[in-house]
């Protein structure tokens, strides 16, 4: 997500999932981001005591208030990935 930040001469960026957004709201969403995979991580850490990887889905589901994203198959591999944090890489 960094990588973002730092890219230089964009007045305007349009991503595929949402509307487009001036370079200072960008600059916003990506640290919005930034603090959101941060707070994932911790509580990933936090919660891992080597248990099955549905139960630290649901652990960490309920710790953030994110029910809805226990069925999201995309989000448990990111749970997965953050337990083996060295093979991660966030751009």
């Amino acid at each position: 997500m960094g990588f973002l930040k730092t890219l230089e001469g964009v007045n305007t960026y349009y991503p595929a999932w949402d509307q487009t957004y001036s370079a200072e709201m960008m600059r916003h969403k990506i640290n919005e981001a930034v603090k959101l995979v941060d707070l994932l991580k911790k509580t990933v850490t936090d919660l891992d005591k080597d248990i099955d990887l549905p139960v630290l889905v649901d652990q960490v589901c309920g710790r953030l208030n994110m029910p809805i994203l226990k069925a999201n198959p995309l989000f448990s591999t990111t749970v997965q990935c953050l337990r083996q944090e060295s093979n991660v890489i966030w751009l």
